[in-house]
């Protein structure tokens, strides 16, 4: 699978093209969603919490 494609699960995102799919059907997200998604698909097994006064996302280990 190509650099810019990461797939977790059902998903798979597109990096070059800003498409998003769930079992091969397309989803259509906002700019901020798609950022969030890849976000979340880029850092599994972590914790993501948004740090106000930063203005970022930080991200800690999800205790299993």
């Amino acid at each position: 699978m190509p650099n810019n494609v990461i797939t977790k699960g059902a998903f798979t995102i597109n990096l070059s093209d800003y498409s998003v799919s769930k079992n091969g059907e397309k989803i259509e997200l906002t700019a901020k969603e798609f950022d969030i998604l890849k976000l979340l698909m880029k850092n599994p097994k972590k914790v993501c919490g948004y740090v106000c006064d930063a203005g970022e996302y930080r991200f800690g280990d999800a205790g299993e």
